[in-house]
Order: C-alpha cells, then sequence, then structure tokens
C-alpha cells in the first residue's frame, strides 16, 4: 500500500472513532493555525553511494534553516480521562536543510568533497493528542504518522575534479513514511484565538537516484533527523 494512503486510512479511521463526538459537540474545539520558527537538522548520516563500486561516508554536516506550516485540528472535551482532552492534528511544514560542499571522509577514490542543494524538505504529518488546561494554558503532545519529503535538486562530489550531477526525481525514492514526535503549549489571549509554542522530532532516509552520464551512474541513500521549533496562532471555530 502507498505511504499516502496508509496516511489517508488513518486520518479517516479517527474520524469514525470520534464521530460520536462530533454529534454533540459541547465544548469541543475546532481550530486551524499558521506558524513559522526553525529547523535544527542533525548532520545528514549513513550516506552511502552505490554504483560499480560502493563507497560510505563520514556524516554530512546541515544548515539549520527557516521554516513555516500550517496545522487543522479537533479535540473532543467528551473524550477526556483523568482531566486530559483527545485530539487529532494534520500538520504540514517546510524548510531548507540545504547541505553546502564539504570536504569529509570517504571510502571511495576521488571522492572526498560532498554537498547537497535542497529545494524543499516538507512533512505532512497526522497526529493524535493528548493535552491538559491550565486555566489559559494547555500544554500537549502526541505521536502520529508523518509523510517526510525530500526534494534534493542537485548533489555535488568529487574532488578534482567536482561534480554537481542533478536528481532524477523519477527514479528516486524521494518520500518517506515514517513516525512524528510533537509536544506544546498554547495560551488562550481572546475567545477564538490562542498562540502556541511547539517542538516537533522526525527522522527519516532516502534512495537518491543520480541522472546517469558518462561519468555517473549511482545512487545516494542517507538518513535525516530534524528538530522543528515552531511559534504561531491558532483560531477556533465552531463546524458543526
Amino acid at each position: 500500500m502507498r505511504p499516502i494512503n496508509i496516511l489517508i486510512l488513518f486520518f479517516i479511521s479517527i474520524l469514525i472513532a470520534g464521530a460520536p463526538s462530533f454529534a454533540s459537540p459541547a465544548g469541543a474545539e475546532t481550530y486551524i493555525g499558521f506558524g513559522a520558527g526553525a529547523s535544527v537538522p542533525n548532520d545528514y548520516s549513513r550516506i552511502r553511494l552505490g554504483g560499480a563500486a560502493v563507497a560510505n561516508y563520514d556524516d554530512l554536516g546541515t544548515k539549520n534553516s527557516f521554516s513555516y506550516g500550517f496545522k487543522a485540528g479537533h479535540f473532543w472535551d467528551q473524550s477526556a480521562i483523568m482531566g486530559f482532552d483527545f485530539g487529532v492534528e494534520l500538520n504540514y511544514f517546510n524548510r531548507d536543510l540545504d547541505a553546502t560542499l564539504q570536504e569529509i571522509a570517504s571510502y571511495f577514490p576521488n571522492a572526498e568533497h560532498l554537498g547537497f542543494r535542497v529545494n524543499s524538505f516538507q512533512t505532512v504529518s497526522l497526529i493524535p493528542l493528548l493535552r491538559y488546561k491550565f486555566d489559559k494554558f494547555a500544554p500537549y503532545v502526541g505521536v502520529g504518522l508523518a509523510l517526510n519529503i525530500l526534494d534534493v535538486e542537485e548533489v555535488s562530489l568529487g574532488n578534482n575534479p567536482i561534480n554537481t550531477v542533478r536528481i532524477s526525481q523519477s527514479l528516486s525514492n524521494i518520500i518517506h513514511l515514517g513516525m512524528i514526535t510533537s509536544f506544546g503549549v498554547s495560551y488562550k489571549i481572546s475567545e477564538n484565538f490562542k498562540v502556541f509554542s511547539e517542538y516537533k522530532y522526525s527522522k527519516s532516509n532516502y534512495d537518491l537516484f543520480l541522472i546517469p552520464s558518462p561519468n555517473t551512474n549511482l545512487n545516494f541513500t542517507l538518513d535525516a533527523v530534524d528538530h522543528n521549533f515552531m511559534f504561531g496562532l491558532t483560531h477556533e471555530f465552531t463546524v458543526f
């Protein structure tokens, strides 16, 4: 089954389970929001270059990136257990985690330099949440499914010369279905608006195929770990 289908089925199952609460929405909360912040990634790791021969690289340093995102979610107050409310959130955020050309150790001759130019690194996630209200403050935590999409435009590699090679999107596996962890706190500033601060952790891996040429017929595999910090505003409204 394709990753996006798994995410859709998971979302539908949660909606079905919560249908009775939608029918009696007194006190229920539906919201949309926008946020911005920073992504602080770990170095790209477990980098492996394959082709006629195989090489392993040391970790490749990445740069911190501005990030932005959107969210939409719903909490059912009838599902409160020991004071906790249950909810579900659809979350999207985007960042640009480039790795500038740098010299790193490798077991592949004439390939001591490596760098990635990233167009975008997007994550779409569905996160079941638990929250606890303290007057206007409401901390929350959740673990869910994340669809990570790493769009690498080109790879620079080699030593003398350094070659810049574009990525074949059609042949590359740039989508990874994994887990995401989120926790944060919101603060109610008016009847319908809240500000929030949150942290999200995700890990993913990819298989990038370089466009074939007389000098390249290779693919890269790598792991990416991202720590995302975001601040934003949500608006509550009534659907039913």
